[in-house]
């Protein structure tokens, strides 16, 4: 386990991971985050192994039954405030994503922005979860569909979009 984000080895940031609560190194190789235009090292991320992500996996189990009793305003407001930390470090996410793909940093600053939407669109659609009432085979009778909060997923983006 280690205390912090990162940590400097010869004068190189090695970001770590946030699983359950603490920051933790992977247990696999570092990945070494060349600036694509000089070649230079600008950072290390430390990567999991299967144990890692099997623990993050299990820490976020363990978390989704008090998430999933959250209500959609309350969780609405945690995607809220992301949205407002994007924003705020928007200047220096689209540095960073200059300096790691290589993209201009109109390009970048664009990304960051599309990100920060796309983050209150969801946060908007949470607060309007609603379910349905569809006829059933019985005359006197109704099925109500109630659609709730579900648990961790797996997606698969570009790696370069939305920023990381």
């Amino acid at each position: 386990m280690t205390q912090s984000m990162k940590s400097s080895h010869e004068g190189v940031d090695l970001y770590n991971q946030f699983i359950d609560g603490e920051w933790t190194t992977g247990g696999g190789e570092p990945l070494d985050v060349l600036n694509p235009a000089t070649g230079e090292l600008i950072a290390r991320v430390s990567l999991a192994d299967e144990a890692l992500a099997n623990r993050a996996l299990e820490a976020a189990q363990r978390a989704f039954p008090a998430w999933s009793r959250k209500t959609a305003v309350e969780r609405a407001d945690h995607l809220y405030r992301l949205v407002e930390l994007i924003l705020e470090q928007r200047q220096r996410l689209a540095r960073l994503i200059t300096t790691e793909q290589g993209k201009p940093l109109d390009e970048a600053d664009a990304d960051v922005g599309m990100c920060a939407n796309l983050i209150r669109f969801a946060a908007e659609n949470t607060r309007r979860l609603e379910g349905d009432i569809i006829p059933a085979d019985d005359p006197d009778e109704q099925i109500w569909i109630q659609k709730v909060p579900h648990g961790v997923v797996v997606g698969i983006t570009a790696w370069n979009f939305p920023p990381r």
